[in-house]
């Protein structure tokens, strides 16, 4: 367990589960590749991209990626939140709520992104998680229970409402050859 140490700022979010795999990402690092670094970053750019736009943030701000299965998440200020995987649309989220993202519904991954953007220390131009290096993100490592992240001033955002944002829901064929 994590030791629990208060963020710098007053708004924060505590992680109650971290879910499967939740790392905090954003457009990695493209630029160090001839150094060892790999470039990383969401693998899903496009929901990342989307969910900052929903919530008021620059398009590469960091997000939450989820993988499976999502966190369970505390919020310690009024935001407004966005979460993208086949589909989305920006919610409010007032201090001291809890939301529970750990079913996705369309996909194995989404982004969360929360209005202000996450906070966590740059490395290398970047807030991405590298695991195989151990760095960037949150200390380098998907999230734990106990973990906390702060996150910016909030923006502001398009009015949610009965709308949303996503692909659509046409299934996709794939054809593999094989020789038996």
């Amino acid at each position: 367990i994590s030791p629990i140490v208060e963020p710098m700022g007053p708004r924060w979010i505590e992680v109650i589960q971290p879910g499967a795999l939740t790392l905090v990402q954003d457009l990695g690092r493209p630029d160090y590749e001839s150094s060892g670094v790999s470039p990383g970053g969401a693998v899903d750019r496009q929901a990342m991209r989307t969910a900052n736009l929903l919530v008021g943030n620059d398009e590469g701000a960091a997000v939450l990626e989820i993988c499976m299965t999502g966190p369970v998440l505390k919020f310690h200020a009024n935001t407004n939140v966005a979460l993208v995987g086949s589909t989305g649309r920006p919610q409010r989220v007032s201090a001291g709520e809890t939301l529970d993202f750990s079913k996705l519904t369309n996909g194995v991954r989404a982004c969360l992104a929360v209005s202000g953007g996450l906070r966590v220390p740059t490395v290398l131009g970047s807030m991405a998680t590298d695991m195989r290096a151990g760095f960037g993100g949150h200390d380098g490592r998907p999230l734990r229970a106990g973990d906390r992240l702060e996150f910016g001033e909030p923006r502001p955002t398009p009015q949610p409402g009965d709308w949303h944002v996503g692909r659509t829901d046409h299934a996709f064929r794939i054809e593999l050859r094989y020789l038996p």
